[in-house]
Order: C-alpha cells, then sequence, then structure tokens
C-alpha cells in the first residue's frame, strides 16, 4: 500500500465495534433516555425522519459514509465493507434533490445484514424499502437518481449527519422518535448510566393506569423546579390576564 492517500477519496475497510454485551445493555432503551444520560449530545437533527411507518428500530455500530452532495457512489464501497448488524450512516450534505440510493442498492444492504441506513439527504424507492424491511431515516424523498461515475467520497472516517459527529463504530439508535449516537467508547459508561434515569418502555396499559391513578390535584411535574427558578432569577407570577396586568402600567 502507498505511503499517501488521496483525501476525499479514502476507503477503510475495517472498524472498531462496540461488544455485543455493552451494546445489549441498551437495547431496549428509548432514544429520549438516551439522550438524557448524554445531556442532549449526539442527537442528529435537521429534519431526518422514518420515510415509511411503521418502522422497526435501529440499533447498531456506525458504518460512516461522505459522498459528494447527492452522489451515492462511495456508498456502495460502504455496503461491501459492512458486516451483518451494522448501521450505514450517510452525509449527503442535505442534498434533498437527488437520491443516493434506492430500492436495489437497499436490496443489497439487506443481503450484506445491514440492518438500519439514516441519510442526511434523500432516498428514493419507498415502498421497496419497506418491502425490505429496511428501516430508513432520511431528510427527504426524491424520484431523482444521484449516482453518477464520477462520484467522490471517504468510507469509515468521522462524518458530520444532522449536526452530530458520526465516527465509525459508534452506536447508532433510532426509532419515531429520533435518532441519538453514542460514542462507540461511551456505550459501556452510558449503559450503567442509564439505571433509573430512564422510565419503562412504552405501554399502553401502563400508560392508562398511571393516568387513571393521578390525584386530580397533582401537580405537574418539575413545577417545584419552576417555582424556584422564577425566584432565584427574580421572574414573576402573575394570577392575571397580559392584557389588563399591561394595562394597569
Amino acid at each position: 500500500m502507498a505511503n499517501t492517500c488521496t483525501l476525499g477519496l479514502r476507503i477503510y475497510t475495517k472498524i472498531e465495534r462496540p461488544t455485543p454485551e455493552d451494546m445489549s445493555a441498551l437495547a431496549n432503551t428509548g432514544v429520549g433516555d438516551i439522550s438524557d444520560v448524554l445531556r442532549g449530545s449526539g442527537v442528529v437533527g435537521g429534519g431526518l425522519s422514518p420515510v415509511y411507518a411503521p418502522m422497526g428500530r435501529i440499533f447498531g455500530p456506525a458504518i460512516t459514509v461522505d459522498v459528494s452532495p447527492g452522489d451515492g457512489l462511495l456508498l456502495r464501497a460502504a455496503i461491501d465493507v459492512a458486516q451483518p448488524g451494522d448501521v450505514i450512516v450517510v452525509n449527503a450534505h442535505g442534498v434533498t434533490t437527488r437520491a443516493v440510493l434506492g430500492g436495489v442498492i437497499g436490496m443489497h444492504m439487506v443481503h450484506r445484514g445491514v440492518v438500519g441506513l439514516i441519510v442526511d439527504g434523500a432516498v428514493r424507492d419507498i415502498e421497496e424499502f419497506r418491502a425490505l424491511g429496511l428501516p430508513v431515516m432520511a431528510r427527504a424523498v426524491t424520484p431523482r437518481s444521484g449516482t453518477s461515475s464520477s462520484g467522490w467520497g471517504e468510507v469509515n472516517v468521522p462524518i458530520a449527519c444532522g449536526g452530530a459527529v458520526v465516527s465509525p463504530g459508534d452506536l447508532v439508535v433510532g426509532d419515531s422518535e429520533g435518532i441519538v449516537i453514542v460514542p462507540r467508547r461511551w456505550v459501556r459508561s452510558v449503559a450503567r448510566s442509564i439505571g433509573d434515569a430512564g422510565h419503562p418502555p412504552y405501554a399502553p396499559e401502563r400508560i392508562r393506569e398511571m393516568l387513571a391513578a393521578l390525584d386530580p390535584k397533582a401537580e405537574v411535574l418539575g413545577m417545584d423546579r419552576v417555582r424556584r427558578a422564577v425566584r432565584e432569577r427574580n421572574g414573576v407570577v402573575v394570577d392575571d390576564t397580559f392584557e389588563r396586568h399591561e394595562a394597569s402600567f
């Protein structure tokens, strides 16, 4: 192998992944609870959302790929180096007018054992992804293909996705609530910190039981902190309408 490399066209075939034991501790933990432990760090924003519903949960180590804006040529290389259980995360630079892949390439992802796809950009062939059962979250959907033979990109380097930094091997967790990235070296620590920080998984019957058990005069959770903040910051609670209060001055 040559000692020099071409920035903008590098493909790293290997990544370090969290251990299965460390990941298993977060396998059923909600995105919101993980975000709380991370203090909001690692949350992918930018309007990325499931491209079909209902969609399965995304959970696995990240294979990262940075492509030419809207061009999915190098995404093929990411699929080629992926292992079963991996999630492919694509920085398509927010381009929503050209799809970086569609259903045929999605078929190859499923064939390789990829369990999820996140694209900061656009995809197409939604019904094919649904038929494949591949969870996909993206910024947009468009019928126009963006792949060309002149595309550039890099595989398994740190990338940006929806305002979050994603490094190869980071744990990706995504569902209808959103996406959160857990740095690979933090997975064990985050799993240990979940403890009582989270709440039980959503269960309709449990929600109904808790609602029925609430005292009609029960205070909204967290109001003690609101009152403390008002006192400490010289705020005010006015038992009147805004218009009448303002008119009194």
